[in-house]
């Protein structure tokens, strides 16, 4: 692991976001973690495009549910 300078946590280095195991297209994002990691934060980009993913999959799974 790698310590962020200046900070208190720490780094495993950049990460991919997938979703249902497939990729998002949203690489090299920064990965840290804190004692207390509960919570994730994304950059705007990466949490408007797992919303839209998010969404998409419901919205199929409702269609599916009344056929």
């Amino acid at each position: 692991m790698l310590i962020v300078h200046g900070r208190k946590h720490y780094s495993p280095g950049l990460a991919e976001l997938t979703f249902d195991g497939k990729t998002t297209g949203f690489k090299n994002l920064l990965t840290t973690f804190d004692s207390g990691a509960s919570y994730t934060y994304l950059n705007s980009q990466a949490y408007q495009g797992l919303i839209s993913l998010v969404s998409g999959r419901k919205s199929s799974k409702t269609r599916q549910n009344k056929c």
